[in-house]
């Protein structure tokens, strides 16, 4: 090989590291925002991602817990329920969050709000209106990104029974609030 060829060769290695590096330098300011936006793309990311949101649910769940919500609560899932979190723990979550959607959708006909109105938009108007807690709106977004995680788990990081079991309780406190403002509101 040549000298000519060397140099060719060379320059074809490193163009796209370069224009990489430079595309990199340009974006630099934008970076720290684009991998804010990234930060639930990587493998087996889903489970990480319900278990953290799980946390932050049970944090939530905790300040909303109070003496009143507590004897609303069920002292323990039902022993179907047990049966579904044993052997499908992703389908335990979704049935347990589709009692939150359920009410949600309730409270949604009730208030007269529009049909094409999401489930985080309704829990925003029950904030707007004073019938729901902000501390409660963070619990519903908690849950429901944990409930997503549950849905996109792979085999390899599937969701235990345990969580599952977990993720109910949580859900307990948000739809024991929502039944409250469903009793308040006229039917």
């Amino acid at each position: 090989m040549d000298w000519k060829r060397f140099v060719a060769s060379l320059v074809s290695s490193l163009a796209w590291p370069v224009v990489a590096v430079a595309f990199l330098y340009l974006l630099r300011d934008q970076l720290p925002d684009l991998l804010k936006r990234l930060k639930g793309v990587s493998v087996g990311s889903a489970k990480a991602e319900f278990v953290q949101a799980l946390e932050q649910a049970k944090r939530q769940a905790q300040v909303l817990e109070t003496p009143d919500v507590s004897k609303e609560l069920p002292e323990a899932p039902t022993d179907k329920y047990l049966r579904l979190a044993n052997e499908h723990p992703e389908a335990a979550v979704m049935d347990c969050f589709r009692e939150v959607e359920r009410r949600l959708i309730d409270i949604r006909a009730r208030l007269q709000l529009p049909p094409i109105m999401n489930l985080s938009g309704i829990v925003a108007e029950l904030v707007n209106r004073g019938l729901l807690d902000a501390e409660a709106q963070r619990l519903f977004e908690s849950l429901r990104q944990a409930r997503n995680a549950a849905a996109h788990a792979d085999r390899d990081h599937r969701v235990t029974p345990g969580e599952a079991v977990d993720f109910t309780y949580q859900t307990w406190v948000l739809t024991s609030l929502l039944d409250k403002i469903l009793n308040q509101l006229p039917k």
